[in-house]
């Protein structure tokens, strides 16, 4: 039986540029052993280059973001304006399982309807800026006032969606990608 190879040793043989069937022959171990352990020592290596591959999609996908529309930002423009191109945007890239940001997380999003507005007016909580809200449609309140909110909501999206993500546009002009990024992955997580 051959004796165990000490790591040193092993990393000494590769850094000589012995490839793996030439360590196996003097070490008197299997390929297949040696392969294996070849590979534990390049996993890291190789785990932070998926790392920075996928660092450099979501710099990608981030770039191309939609922003909100110069409109909402007039005076006089209604509060808040449907984006059925930041719907676009967030389920081809966070929801679709393909998607370069894609979370599995939010695989049960796929099937469902889901409106998106961009938010023209601040809004705060407990003294804290909000810049994005998720929210399920219950319209409260009377009969006029539930008929009011579901009017609403069918006006801007069809039908009532099961999910509403807002955002602050004003949020969306200042903030850079990955802090948009990591809003938008916070609100599905909702």
């Amino acid at each position: 039986m051959a004796k165990p190879v000490a790591d040193s040793k092993l990393r000494e043989w590769l850094e000589l540029g012995f490839d793996a069937a030439e360590i196996a022959q003097i070490s008197r171990l299997s390929l297949e052993h040696v392969q294996a352990r070849i590979d534990e020592f390049n996993r890291p290596a190789l785990e932070e280059g998926r790392r920075q591959a996928r660092i450099e999609k979501a710099r990608q996908t981030a770039g191309r973001r939609p922003m909100p529309p110069e409109a909402i930002f007039e005076v006089g423009a209604p509060a808040f304006t449907v984006a059925p191109d930041l719907l676009d945007w967030i389920v081809a890239t966070f929801i679709d399982p393909t998607g370069e940001l894609a979370n599995p997380q939010h695989t049960h999003l796929n099937c469902a309807h889901i409106g998106v507005l961009w938010a023209g007016i601040g809004n705060a909580s407990k003294g804290m800026r909000v810049v994005g809200q998720a929210e399920s449609p219950f319209p409260r309140g009377d009969a006029w006032g539930k008929a009011r909110q579901l009017f609403q909501l069918q006006t801007w999206f069809g039908d009532v969606p099961d999910f509403v993500l807002t955002f602050d546009a004003h949020y969306a002009l200042e903030c850079d990608d990955w802090a948009w990024c990591a809003l938008v992955e916070h609100e599905l997580l909702h």
